[in-house]
């Protein structure tokens, strides 16, 4: 399953097919950043869309990296909790709402 490494300095994703018992921490190309490893579920965003982007760095900085989330109901019952948000007042509310439950 493919991965992708995102620079959210430079706002650039790369796919890749990473050996997760083999990973390394990655570096950007461009600008030498640490870059962060994201699900291949993480649609980017084009580079000129600042606004996506600032949403895709606070969600990323909150510790959402774009995997299947699920919260638990009850025990035994999980609820996915939803696509990731696109602005940054739904992200405010997705990470207010979600941060507390997955920790």
């Amino acid at each position: 399953m493919g991965y992708k490494s995102v620079c959210l300095e430079c706002r650039k994703a790369y796919n890749n097919f990473i050996d997760l018992d083999n990973h390394k921490k990655e570096v950007c190309p461009d600008c030498g950043k640490s870059m962060f490893f994201l699900s291949h579920l993480f649609k980017p965003p084009k580079r000129t869309d600042h606004k996506k982007w600032k949403v895709v760095k606070f969600l990323v900085e909150s510790g959402f990296n774009y995997y299947h989330t699920y919260t638990m109901i009850k025990p035994g019952v999980y609820m996915q909790m939803g696509k990731y948000p696109e602005t940054m007042k739904e992200a405010e509310e997705f990470v207010k709402t979600f941060c507390s439950i997955r920790r």
